[in-house]
């Protein structure tokens, strides 16, 4: 019965902690040892001595104390911190301070329910300020500016434009819904890729004209590759318009297309303002925009790079990105 019970207690995914009549421990599982991170053999130490966790060991002594199971969470101490949500229960006894202990991992629920308030804190606050303008400008035209051909024409304008701001955040969320969930698959073909940077640029020329910044292109004329003709151009032109958004005038932006092995590697360089190196890690991310004041004088929401971080790998590819703050960015990515 006792090899049973260690066989049951190795293979659980909860840690699983006992203390005796003593208040020591008795039993502590494999799973336990790992979550918490514990170098040594904690049986028959104390508690306080094994971990330092006051919520824990006060929940401990609450379950004794009131012979009743406490629930309590604690964050492990390590860098690559764990959250846990641990029950502990009084062993039904007639005195004594023993409980047994049940360490459940819920980081990634964590990590999901605060993605989650993200998202919708971000969402709402990327639509409040289209829908302000639109009702200040409705308001005014009611107000008697609808009667002014210039004021009329004005505001108007300015729906118009909020209203398009609108529609493209709608359809980038969207996109993105769509790749995570892998709604809608890819509608593969032969892609000639010079042709492919070619129709992207086109989509981006009007834009970079305004910035002041050249567009060049260098790829081979026969370098053919099988994916979503439509969603790849959505991909370079999110990328070569976040070249050209964070450049200065009379910089030039480099789309670079070769063969590496097995797999094709298509870089996108500029010469522009480049990004903190603290904010690499996350430029990736939903909403994510390294310099928020920089960022919403260029417009967009910060979803350009997640669409294309998303179209990548759905295509079985990888993409990285090296800046240096003043001199530039190169974003690449590779495509089997």
């Amino acid at each position: 019965a006792r090899d049973w019970l260690e066989g049951i207690l190795v293979g659980m995914a909860e840690g699983v902690l006992v203390t005796d009549q003593r208040g020591r421990i008795a039993v502590a599982n494999q799973a336990l040892e790992r979550l918490l991170a514990l170098h040594e053999n904690p049986v028959d130490k104390k508690p306080a001595e094994v971990f330092r966790y006051p919520s824990l060991l006060e929940a401990m002594e609450q379950a004794v104390s009131e012979r009743n199971p406490v629930a309590v969470e604690i964050r492990t101490l390590e860098v690559n911190f764990r959250v846990l949500e641990v029950v502990v229960t009084p062993l039904l006894q007639s005195s004594g301070a023993g409980v047994v202990a049940v360490f459940h991992d819920i980081t990634e629920r964590k990590r999901i329910e605060e993605t989650r308030r993200d998202f919708v804190a971000n969402v709402s606050h990327e639509l409040r300020t289209p829908l302000t303008a639109i009702r200040g400008a409705v308001e005014t035209l009611l107000d008697g500016a609808l009667n002014d051909a210039q004021y009329a024409q004005k505001f108007t304008q300015t729906i118009d434009r909020h209203v398009k701001r609108l529609e493209k955040l709608v359809v980038d969320l969207l996109d993105l819904a769509s790749l995570e969930t892998g709604e809608h698959p890819l509608e593969r073909k032969k892609i000639k890729l010079k042709d492919l940077a070619s129709s992207s640029l086109a989509m981006v020329s009007e834009a970079a004209a305004k910035q002041g910044v050249s567009i060049e292109i260098n790829a081979p004329e026969d370098l053919e590759i099988t994916g979503d003709e439509r969603k790849l151009e959505q991909a370079l032109v999110n990328l070569l318009e976040n070249a050209v958004k964070f450049s200065r005038s009379g910089g030039v932006v480099t789309v670079n297309i070769s063969r590496r092995h097995d797999d094709v590697e298509l870089m996108v360089k500029d010469t522009g303002i480049g990004i903190p190196p603290e904010h690499l890690p996350r430029i990736f991310e939903r909403f994510y925009r390294g310099d928020k004041s920089r960022s919403r004088t260029r417009g967009g929401a910060g979803l350009g790079l997640a669409i294309a971080k998303g179209i990548i790998e759905a295509h079985g590819g990888s993409i990285i990105v090296e800046s240096e703050l003043g001199k530039g960015t190169l974003i690449s990515f590779t495509i089997p």
